[in-house]
């Protein structure tokens, strides 16, 4: 069937077809799943069953075998989508692991996305399915809005177009048409991100999975228009209700339109009033948990052997926010002992004879082999900025006190801070959105997070950000190459038209690393005064820094403390008149695994309580990736995601991490 061409500014990709010879191999499920176990070539055949499309936890009223399918068996695990549709396929007898949908492990991608355009993806039928729906209506109502838009275009389903609907309807409405999905076609999946990504608004006439899929790419989702009602006998020659004809009719009222506005009340709207469904933002993703992070289902050992197999039975308050929003827990990531420095058996991949920097190494390194697209991890100097940095990934350490630190392993009060590690910069707004405090019990957050206080006072253009450079009093210890690159750099950006100009600091924040040192060994020499007490299952390392601690007075710490808090202080009004500012994550790439990093910034920023990102934009001669570091004023978080969402889409920061060789 002849559609016409394509618009111009929608980059698809190509067809590839094979014929699916089992469920889990549909749609290109079974690419991804090679691709992410680095085989060769698809499996004719995968163990266990795991389903492309998105199963809604309030379907897991009806039956197992409707929630996931009659290729459902008592001898194979199936692999879910969300913890809830595991759980309920647990109790009825049926193995299951809550690992994410296929299209979560498709590798990161750059689109742009067109502004005011619409994609109508009305429900689609199966091959063997008959319907009466009004689709003439239909298309005449989304004919009458077309005004609202620059451009509106129809993706119809694969089984739509062999069975005659939906196209001549649109195209008589003056609505060109773009062909949908295919099983056979193993770059499916690919398909439907490129089209959600690409796309401002979507919006459909009935249930499926393209509302998740759309939401979760970013478009503004709606369903508006004629409902495509759910008949029962549309579907007599279904061979699955055939089998199980019980369920037919618990099916139609799960996709009744009554049903689902109770359930999906916000997205029955005008398309053009459509929103960006952010509280969906982590459902099904697989995360990456430090461990040193309280697990209820596995156990946190915190890089020690003195606490090998303990489980603490509950989850820290920031995996429990994870898992609310959806996100799976898909495992524990390696740390150093008791998150400081003695280096566990993490390796670096882009040389393995090199640290991959110790704390939150192992999550960097998850995120850089394309494990998960999200880990969590902590910093009290530099544990979140330099492993991103060394393995060229992104990762976001927030203003200290935005993500919660109950649950978590406690190092140093006034330092600790929790963050994570991202595949691209456009997900670090999302997973931020959804781990963040929030409300009236964190005044300072409430003010300037929730209210944003302080935008709207400040003369804040986002086209046009004021842009620091700070050099710092580290500037000596950098590489020669690293010096180079940053301030290529900075040259690059004022180039480009960018203010961008030095920041000074004054001589008495040359004293920060000897206070963070102060505070740090005080507090492990106190919070570790147990384990320190197990001298042969402790590193050496560990030792030394207990034993220097024991020695501070308790007046020297309470002063590093006081020092602190007026540094914070003078920084904040040294840092106003920017809104982001930059240095180096690190001195360079990561050194040997057994030579100490030289100092850098990102100690620093952390001792000041400051939002900090690392972007995996540079590379030493050698060909080892090094973090460029955004940073910013407390609590300006999001004036560092803006910045670094508006650059990446001129490709100054790239959209993935940097390629292994």
């Amino acid at each position: 069937m002849n559609f016409g061409k394509q618009p111009g500014w929608l980059e698809l990709p190509e067809r590839e077809w094979a014929p699916f010879t089992s469920s889990s191999l549909q749609y290109g499920a079974g690419k991804v799943a090679a691709a992410h176990s680095c085989l060769g070539k698809v499996p004719s055949e995968i163990r266990g069953v795991w389903a492309h499309g998105w199963t809604p936890d309030f379907f897991c009223d009806i039956d197992p075998l409707y929630a996931f399918g009659d290729s459902l068996e008592k001898d194979q695990i199936a692999f879910v989508g969300t913890k809830c549709l595991e759980r309920y396929l647990v109790v009825n007898g049926y193995p299951a692991k809550a690992i994410g949908l296929p299209i979560a492990y498709l590798p990161d991608r750059k689109y742009r996305r067109k502004e005011r355009s619409l994609l109508v993806m009305p429900t689609h039928s199966l091959d063997y399915t008959k319907h009466s729906w009004k689709f003439d209506e239909y298309a005449q109502q989304i004919s009458e809005i077309k005004k609202d838009f620059d451009e509106v275009w129809a993706c119809i389903h694969t089984s739509c177009i062999k069975n005659g609907y939906w196209v001549r309807q649109f195209q008589e409405c003056g609505i060109p048409v773009i062909e949908g999905v295919h099983a056979n076609d193993r770059n499916s999946l690919e398909r439907i991100r490129a089209l959600a990504s690409q796309f401002e608004f979507i919006t459909t006439n009935g249930f499926g999975s393209h509302i998740a899929y759309g939401s979760a790419f970013g478009a503004k989702v709606s369903i508006f228009g004629k409902f495509s009602e759910f008949r029962t006998e549309d579907y007599s020659n279904c061979p699955f209700f055939q089998t199980y004809p019980g369920m037919l009719e618990r099916a139609q009222k799960l996709n009744s339109p009554i049903f689902l506005k109770s359930q999906l009340h916000g997205f029955f709207s005008h398309p053009r009033e459509a929103e960006e469904r952010v509280e969906w933002g982590l459902e099904g993703i697989p995360i990456g948990i430090k461990d040193t992070f309280n697990t209820a289902d596995l156990p946190t050992q915190m890089g020690s052997p003195l606490w090998k197999n303990f489980t603490p039975g509950n989850d820290a308050r920031v995996v429990y926010e994870a898992r609310r929003t959806g996100g799976l827990v898909a495992g524990k990531t390696v740390t150093a002992e008791f998150a400081v420095h003695a280096l566990n058996e993490t390796l670096n991949p882009h040389d393995i004879t090199r640290t991959p920097g110790t704390s939150s190494s192992g999550s960097a390194v998850a995120i850089s082999l394309g494990i998960v697209p999200v880990a969590l991890g902590s910093q009290t100097a530099g544990s979140i900025i330099r492993p991103a940095s060394f393995c060229g990934v992104y990762g976001f350490k927030p203003s200290f006190g935005t993500i919660a630190r109950t649950g978590t392993l406690k190092t140093t009060d006034s330092l600790d801070t929790l963050g994570f590690f991202t595949a691209s910069p456009k997900d670090i707004r999302l997973v931020f959105d959804q781990l963040r405090v929030r409300g009236r019990d964190y005044p300072y957050v409430h003010r300037y997070l929730d209210n944003n206080e302080r935008a709207k006072r400040d003369v804040y253009d986002f086209n046009n950000p004021r842009i620091g450079f700070a050099r710092t009093y580290t500037w000596s210890q950098a590489n020669g190459y690293a010096r180079e690159a940053i301030e290529k750099f900075c040259h690059g950006l004022s180039s480009m038209g960018c203010r961008i100009s030095d920041m000074e600091l004054p001589a008495e924040f040359e004293e920060v690393h000897q206070l963070h040192s102060d505070i740090y060994n005080f507090s492990l020499a106190y919070y570790f005064k147990q384990e320190s007490i197990s001298h042969e299952k402790i590193s050496s390392i560990m030792k030394v820094l207990i034993d220097k601690g024991n020695k501070i007075p308790f007046s020297r710490y309470q002063k590093a403390l006081q020092l602190q808090e007026k540094l914070c202080k003078e920084f904040d009004q040294l840092a106003s008149e920017f809104d982001v500012i930059l240095s180096l994550s690190t001195a360079g790439s990561a050194p040997l695994r057994h030579i100490e990093e030289d100092s850098d910034p990102s100690l620093l920023w952390n001792f000041l309580h400051l939002p900090a990102a690392s972007a995996p934009v540079f590379k030493c001669p050698a060909g080892l990736p090094f973090g460029l570091q955004i940073f910013a004023r407390r609590f300006n978080d999001y004036r560092i995601l803006d910045f670094l969402e508006k650059f990446s889409e001129s490709s100054i920061f790239p959209v993935s991490p940097t390629k292994i060789a």
